[in-house]
């Protein structure tokens, strides 16, 4: 059966009765369990790095039988370039047979104490002869003599030079034997050009010079070179690769490690400990090809061991704990019981699901539970009525005011609109009908957008151009709009329909009863986390009243040709009611006066974090 992790840290969270029950069984059967898992985990972990210290020390043994290897090749070199009976050899006007004879006299003095001698071969350049440990095939070995190597050893005066791991120089074998050549000029004396002494020596060459002096069947070393394992010293292994196993694994780690530098790194590859390390002190040339050390100790044998130990030992702890547990559970459920079902009581309760629905839990307890009981009933009461309140409150005083408020202010620019294309009709007998109506077009297209209550400022201010464009229309181009929003504003959400009251209040109170022409100028700018609009006209001012009452109050009107429409006092104070509805308390419109003459509409809008920019 599944279990439900959600469900099951659902019921901990809910149940005290689990939780002591988690608290009894923590202190004493879980310390026990841990203790035994961890001694068992040191004493493991001990055994693991003892075998990686192991690991390093051998790395160490191992780079010094391959130092030690390449010193014993140049030795051999040196032995065979300044031996004097091979130098005589070359040049020599004996018999063929005597020549090879005396050669190989001094290459087997030379390695003799080399261990796999038998996959180390020589060729010697001189006079025009070439003496190879191959060339009893009969084939034609001169072309040796143009090779880099040769050509190299020869300019190099007597000096070492190095050939990384290449293919050998019989044909038949190619790229399927590769060898490691050091080649330096003779300094026997010689009647003829100074000769060419190159010792090469087979992968199978290294292997058997590693086994010799580092005999073990558990731990192998790899000498990896251009990403091939060009040497195993692993029982049975031939030279192509790791015997018996997939090299990828100790391919991709030596790949690791030439590409981290000079430095030991520790991993396991399988069932295997693995040490190795990127050689750096060798000659560039073999330094080129990447050469590798590493060092597998398979370690499935001594995890076995520990298999069985824990087979043993986890089964008898785990029935004791199980025993505890239950032990555990059962005490905690007689104790904690009822105050487990009262808590799961109240864990239920929602607005959406009250007490009357759940059922009694406890009824008539006089102890500390059962009033527990009833103070959680009495609380219930007061919080359902108290949502109650609030929700009727919000939903009345809100969500209907903003509403109406909304309903009523775009009607009453339709009526002023629709009452400016009348006068207009009248004084002008029609002549501009159409572009009144492209303007009222945008008025009526900003009003029912769908953005729903909210535009930029940007729409907001093409908004307020056509009410504009209409009113000269009506009286004769008396009005101007100077609009300074910047840039990085235009896009600032606002409140739909949030500058057209203000510059309708310019026009039908700023300049009502005064002469010449109407200047309307509209500003906002960003002051940290307000944003602060103006609209200003240079009009006949304020009277000490209107500069809180927003145009609630009445306004005399002097010039018959500005008549005030009915119901034109509502938009400003809808406007200041809606950005209190929206903004909160935060929002402020003020009427005050300009110096100089004229009135100033000011709003301020908080700007939250994630609102107002589009």
């Amino acid at each position: 059966m599944s279990v439900n992790p959600q469900r099951l840290v659902s019921f901990i969270r809910s149940s005290l009765a689990a939780r002591l029950f988690l608290v009894v069984a923590a202190t004493v059967v879980v310390p026990a369990a841990l203790l035994f898992v961890t001694a068992l985990s040191l004493f493991e972990g001990a055994v693991k790095q003892s075998m990686e210290a192991e690991l390093g020390s051998a790395l160490d043994r191992s780079e010094r039988d391959l130092t030690q290897f390449l010193a014993d090749l140049v030795a051999v070199t040196g032995v065979l370039a300044t031996d004097e009976e091979m130098a005589r050899a070359l040049v020599s006007d004996e018999a063929e047979y005597r020549r090879v004879r005396a050669v190989d006299r001094s290459v087997d003095v030379a390695l003799a104490a080399m261990p796999g001698r038998d996959s180390i071969r020589f060729t010697i350049l001189g006079s025009g002869r070439i003496y190879t440990s191959w060339s009893r095939n009969f084939r034609d070995y001169s072309f040796i003599s143009g090779l880099p190597l040769p050509s190299r050893a020869g300019k190099a005066g007597g000096h070492l030079v190095w050939q990384g791991f290449g293919p050998s120089f019989v044909t038949e074998e190619g790229e399927r034997e590769l060898l490691v050549s050091v080649a330096r000029a003779m300094s026997a004396p010689s009647a003829g050009p100074p000769g060419i002494v190159i010792v090469q020596a087979e992968r199978e060459a290294f292997r058997k010079y590693f086994r010799e002096r580092r005999a073990s069947a558990s731990i192998s070393t790899l000498l990896v070179a251009n990403g091939q394992v060009l040497m195993d010293t692993t029982q049975g292994s031939g030279n192509g690769g790791a015997a018996g196993e997939d090299s990828a694994g100790p391919l991709a780690f030596a790949r690791e490690i030439a590409v981290a530098g000079k430095g030991d790194r520790l991993a396991r590859i399988g069932t295997r400990f693995a040490a190795g390390r990127r050689l750096m002190g060798l000659p560039p040339e073999l330094l080129a090809q990447d050469w590798t050390l590493l060092i597998l100790y398979d370690y499935g044998d001594l995890g076995r061991r520990f298999a069985r130990l824990r087979a043993f030992f986890v089964p008898s702890f785990s029935i004791l704990l199980l025993l505890a547990l239950g032990a555990s559970w059962i005490a905690s459920r007689r104790i904690i019981g009822p105050l487990h079902r009262l808590s799961a009581r109240m864990e239920s309760w929602s607005p959406e699901k009250p007490l009357a629905d759940i059922g009694a839990c406890m009824p008539g307890r006089l102890d500390e539970i059962g009033v527990l009981d009833r103070s959680f009933r009495r609380l219930e009461g007061k919080v359902l009525e108290l949502l109650s309140s609030l929700q009727r409150e919000h939903e009345v005083k809100e969500l209907y005011r903003f509403r109406a408020l909304s309903a009523q202010l775009n009607p009453h620019f339709l009526f002023n609109s629709l009452n400016s294309l009348r006068w207009m009709a009248i004084l002008r007998k029609a002549d501009n009908i159409v572009q009144a109506i492209d303007h009222l077009s945008v008025i009526l297209s900003h009003s029912m957008g769908k953005g729903g209550d909210r535009s930029t400022l940007c729409e907001e201010v093409r908004s307020v151009e056509s009410y504009l464009a209409i009113q000269n229309l009506r009286y004769g181009g008396r009005f101007t709009l100077e609009a300074s929003v910047p840039d990085r504003l235009l896009d600032m959400k606002v409140l739909r329909f949030m500058l057209q009251p203000l510059v309708e209040n310019c026009v039908l109170h700023g300049y009502c009863g005064a002469s010449g022409a109407g200047r309307i100028e509209i500003s906002a700018v960003l002051h940290g986390d307000f944003l602060a609009v103006d609209v200003a006209d240079r009009g006949k001012g304020l009277r000490p009243d209107e500069a809180t009452s927003l145009g609630d109050g009445p306004a005399i009107v002097d010039d018959p040709s500005l008549e005030r429409e009915a119901g034109s006092g509502l938009g400003l104070s809808n406007v200041r009611d809606m950005l209190r509805i929206v903004h909160g308390t935060g929002a402020t419109l003020e009427l005050v006066a300009r110096p100089g003459g004229g009135s100033v509409a000011c709003m301020r809008i908080p700007i939250k974090e994630g609102e107002g920019l589009s």
